[in-house]
């Protein structure tokens, strides 16, 4: 019957719902998704956390919210229950039985968002994509940017409990393995990551969101227009304990190796804390484009989060400070490929590590930096979220393919 509606409609007006959870990050590949549905004349609604609302309309995507507002304490309360484990499986579990109990609202509310769609593009984030298949009869595809404790027996198994006991107050069957094998779609399971650098062979490359950049405003565009290149400190949506004592070791860091930098505020650094600490060589901005701020930067620090698909494209080389989760996983292969020198755990994270990752970098930054160079081309050449998204279409429309 849904074959007969496709064909009845067209290619040119599906109806696709997309549904992501996590850090900016983790949505990004799902709005690059949703871009090129709509720019191929499908309708295309996502449908996430109230938070990214404002995103997802600077995507020019439809915007269907999903679940409660979660207040700033609320998320503060989790980060730091999350970061009080050593293991990155044990601190995605915090979050995840954090979630537990919302997961009937969230699966309501996108219950009704795909009552009339032809397909839900969805995150395995609490198994949210297998209760609407199964339920009606939705067909969907699971996206994942990595395979972050899927062979985690651990990790799998309390998972499970939670997701199985949402299951359970919707009347629906138990799973096995909610967040491992049963987590994939049976119709098309797909890693939106670049598949050099992961080395997973049914990985598409990474998709990146279309967006038309801003320039940079004049007092950023003075700052790097003098002497070398800075360095850049971003790190996106973190929250630390002690902000405060994070930026004296960074700024004590840069002031001892000499360097000029850009530190670029957010969740983590708030003007309250960083004052008036701006100087000659210290600048700090707020959220503005990477694609374009890379480009003019010598390295960046980062958390080992969503930036380092930008670092890769535009071949910058990093040094990533993971912080909680998948941070680990990413930064450590940053520097199997060789597009950083060192990874510096947060918890182990001092002045002096840090001064000689920095020197580390700038004695052989020609080298970190070919090798960033060498894998950016690799990734512009990798297959990405057009042809992800042509497999999409195919798999759920046999005949075009």
């Amino acid at each position: 019957m849904l074959l007969l509606v496709w064909f009845r409609k067209g290619l040119k007006d599906m109806r696709f719902v997309i549904n992501a959870g996590g850090s900016r990050g983790d949505i990004t590949p799902f709005l690059a998704v949703g871009q090129q549905l709509a720019n191929q004349g499908h309708t295309v609604v996502a449908g996430m956390a109230p938070v990214y609302e404002a995103l997802v309309k600077n995507c020019g995507l439809a915007f269907a919210p999903i679940g409660p507002l979660i207040t700033r304490r609320e998320v503060t309360a989790m980060v730091f229950d999350s970061i009080e484990h050593c293991n990155p499986g044990d601190q995605w579990l915090t979050f995840v039985k954090h979630f537990g109990p919302l997961i009937p609202s969230m699966f309501s509310d996108l219950y009704r968002l795909c009552q009339d769609a032809d397909a839900l593009i969805g995150h395995f984030f609490f198994g949210l994509p297998n209760m609407i298949h199964d339920t009606l009869g939705t067909p969907y595809v699971s996206l994942r940017m990595s395979d972050f404790c899927e062979d985690d027996p651990h990790v799998r198994s309390q998972a499970a409990i939670v997701i199985n006991d949402a299951r359970k107050q919707l009347n629906l069957p138990l799973l096995r393995d909610p967040y491992g094998r049963d987590g994939h779609s049976n119709l098309l399971s797909m890693y939106t990551s670049s598949p050099y650098l992961t080395g997973r062979n049914d990985a598409a490359g990474f998709f990146f969101v279309e967006s038309k950049s801003p320039p940079l405003p004049d007092d950023v565009e003075k700052f790097l227009a003098k002497d070398s290149r800075p360095i850049l400190i971003s790190f996106g949506s973190m929250i630390f304990r002690n902000p405060a004592v994070l930026l004296d070791n960074l700024l004590k860091a840069v002031e001892i190796t000499g360097e000029r930098v850009i530190i670029q505020t957010g969740s983590w650094l708030t003007r309250s804390v960083y004052g008036e600490r701006e100087s000659s060589t210290v600048k700090f901005v707020g959220p503005m484009a990477h694609e374009i701020l890379l480009r003019r930067v010598g390295f960046v620090i980062h958390h080992g989060g969503g930036i380092i698909t930008e670092c890769l494209r535009q071949g910058v080389p990093s040094i990533p400070i993971p912080y909680t989760c998948d941070n680990f996983l990413w930064s450590a292969l940053l520097v199997e490929r060789g597009a950083a020198p060192v990874e510096l755990p947060f918890r182990e994270l001092t002045v002096s590590k840090l001064v000689n990752a920095i020197r580390s970098m700038r004695r052989n930054y020609a080298q970190y930096s070919r090798r960033c160079e060498r894998i950016s081309k690799i990734i512009q050449m990798e297959p990405g979220v057009r042809e992800g998204t042509a497999t999409i279409i195919s798999r759920l429309h046999p005949s075009t393919g």
